[in-house]
């Protein structure tokens, strides 16, 4: 990791001269935020760009930003402030520097202008709220993020309790990050998550949900993601087919439970030689070998000293089916996936 500023990956030096020249013209300052600044203080490349503006100023930043560069008009999202401009293989999104507050049965936040100092701290991680200007020097308003981004630790700025609580989605995101990044979680963190769990089930919607599981499956270690998931006791509300397969046990030539063995194969296929399908498809692939033994718990049955599974293929088949149209997704992806599951043991039965 760098020191105390980035570098910009190629492409982006003009985006980031235009951001300032039209911030200035503006009257206003703005950083870059988020995602892009820790990537590249970990000398990743990121091409989702996240610029935060004062004086409530980010959705005519982005239009003028647009301007500038001869690209097309941003989207501009009123409900939630922010504007996302594409520029080349960029996708930058525009808010304005914000506070928010929520109602108990919301994660939709009442938001009203703020500093830059409020803005950094209402939001998920220290390592997601280093700002960068166009010159690559890096703000820390928190004080802790570089710090913990040296550290691989993943920390709230606020008290990881309200974090959480105030938008219980987050939970997710924190899975989805530490495995992302291999960092730790702080301390705080899992109570957090498990004081919020009813929240998590109660405000958020399925639609957030599927989209965070799709990153997480596409990750380069999905296994490790669901994992987590269910040592932070996300998985018994989101994905219980899942969870019920812990402890279930196999003999022959397994040498761990349903559940270990799930996410040890679906590591395996994350991490197997050459190149991967399409997205669309791979993700398919992924979903099919985590449900692929999900039929073993209702069919386990133990016959001199030997646990067998008959039917577990077609029984699996049918909890996919539920579980996958529950987190809504695609009819087409759980016809596929559900074939998947059924069919998984085909190879085995024809050697």
């Amino acid at each position: 990791m760098s020191g105390r500023g980035i570098v910009h990956q190629p492409g982006m030096e003009p985006l980031a001269r235009a951001i300032e020249a039209e911030a200035k013209a503006l009257g206003t300052r703005a950083f870059l935020v988020g995602g892009y600044v820790r990537d590249r203080l970990l000398g990743r490349d990121c091409k989702d760009v996240d610029v935060v503006a004062e004086k409530g100023l980010g959705t005519q930043l982005a239009e003028a930003v647009g301007r500038r560069l001869k690209v097309r008009r941003p989207v501009v999202f009123e409900r939630f402030g922010t504007a996302q401009l594409d520029v080349l293989e960029f996708v930058v999104e525009f808010v304005s520097a914000r506070a928010e507050s929520y109602a108990a049965d919301s994660r939709k936040p009442d938001v009203r202008p703020a500093t830059l100092d409020d803005d950094m701290r209402r939001r998920d991680f220290t390592v997601n709220a280093l700002m960068a200007d166009a010159d690559g020097n890096v703000l820390d308003l928190t004080g802790r993020g570089l710090d913990d981004l040296q550290a691989g630790l993943l920390r709230t700025p606020m008290p990881a309790a309200q974090t959480f609580a105030e938008d219980p989605l987050r939970a997710v995101r924190a899975v989805r990050f530490a495995v992302a990044l291999d960092f730790a979680m702080h301390e705080e963190i899992p109570p957090a998550i498990r004081a919020n769990l009813d929240r998590l089930q109660s405000v958020v919607s399925v639609e957030r949900v599927n989209d965070e599981l799709r990153r997480m499956l596409l990750g380069v270690r999905p296994g490790r993601a669901i994992g987590l998931l269910c040592e932070t006791g996300i998985a018994d509300r989101l994905l219980p087919e899942v969870t019920a397969m812990a402890g279930v046990e196999q003999t022959g030539f397994h040498h761990l439970d349903v559940l270990q063995h799930s996410l040890a194969a679906l590591d395996s296929v994350a991490a197997r030689a050459g190149p991967q399908l399409e997205p669309a498809l791979e993700l398919r692939l992924r979903l099919g070998m985590l449900f692929h033994d999900t039929g073993k718990p209702a069919t386990a049955q133990r016959d001199a000293g030997r646990v067998t599974f008959l039917g577990h293929p077609e029984v699996g088949a049918g909890t996919a089916v539920s579980a996958l149209r529950r987190l809504r997704f695609s009819n087409d992806e759980v016809d596929d996936v559900a074939r998947l599951v059924a069919l998984h043991m085909r190879p085995i039965q024809y050697l």
